[in-house]
Formats: C-alpha cells, sequence, structure tokens
C-alpha cells in the first residue's frame, strides 16, 4: 500500500510540476496510473513464481492465449486486488504448472477443451459495471468471438 501511493503521489507530483491539468483530468489520470501500478505489481508477483518455478516460458504462452481471447470475451473483473491476484495465480501458474507434471489422455484433453468452449459461450463475454452490455444482438455476436 505504501509503494502504490508513493507511485501515485510521485507521477502527480511529476505531472503537475509540468502540465497544467484539471481536478477532472487529475482524477482520470490517478486512475490510470493506479491501474497500472496494479497490473504491473501482480505482473512482476507472477513472473517471479514463474521464474522460481521454472516456468517463464509457460507463463508468458498463457498471458499471450488469454490476451487474445480476453480482447473479445472482456471475462471476469475482482472486485478487490488481492481477488484478481490469486484468481491470476491460480490461473497463470497453478493450472500451467500441474498440467506441466501431470499426465492427461486424449479423451481427458477434448473433455477440457470442450468445458473451457462452454464456459466460454456462457460468461464471455461478461457484463462490468463500466462496461454492460445495452443492446442484446451486440452481446449474442460478440459471444461468439472468444471462440
Amino acid at each position: 500500500m505504501f509503494m502504490k501511493r508513493l507511485f501515485l503521489d510521485c507521477s502527480m507530483n511529476f505531472i503537475s510540476k509540468y502540465q497544467s491539468i484539471s481536478d477532472y483530468d487529475k482524477k482520470r489520470i490517478k486512475y490510470g496510473l493506479e491501474g497500472l501500478y496494479l497490473t504491473i505489481s501482480k505482473m512482476v508477483i507472477l513472473i517471479i513464481l514463474a521464474i522460481i518455478l521454472d516456468m517463464l516460458r509457460e507463463l508468458i504462452l498463457v498471458i499471450i492465449c488469454f490476451n487474445v481471447i480476453r480482447y473479445t470475451g472482456f471475462g471476469f473483473h475482482a472486485e478487490k486486488s488481492y481477488q484478481c491476484l490469486l484468481f491470476s495465480t491460480f490461473n497463470f501458474i497453478v493450472i500451467p504448472f500441474l498440467l506441466l507434471h501431470i499426465q492427461l489422455s486424449n479423451f481427458s484433453i477434448c473433455v477440457i477443451c470442450a468445458i473451457c468452449i462452454l464456459h466460454y459461450l456462457f460468461f464471455a463475454p461478461a457484463d462490468t459495471k463500466k462496461d454492460l452490455f445495452q443492446i442484446k444482438e451486440r452481446e449474442s455476436f460478440v459471444r461468439l468471438l472468444p471462440l
């Protein structure tokens, strides 16, 4: 918490020193900087865990695949930062780690893929407080994009 506040305060002081901005713009910039800080700090934690577990290549591959799907599917947004970190650690570190160390049959892999496809069909794209679907036709079309 201290590091986040320090980052935000230093960044806002730097911006205010060289740029004259309104209070509204200051709030928008601070919000964006907070999101940037939280994203980078979580990514650093995931990268450190991946290096410790010798699976940095797998982490990068999972993040790339995830972001391709998330680009159109939007997805789950945790309400708290620690929830996001736990969810991310489970999806980007724990699951790939288990899949690297567990032998699965082709049938099991097909079943898991079918479950994932159905999951994306039913739950993606997700409504968020900031991006609610207002047109039902758009929602049904966008639901198919992650597939």
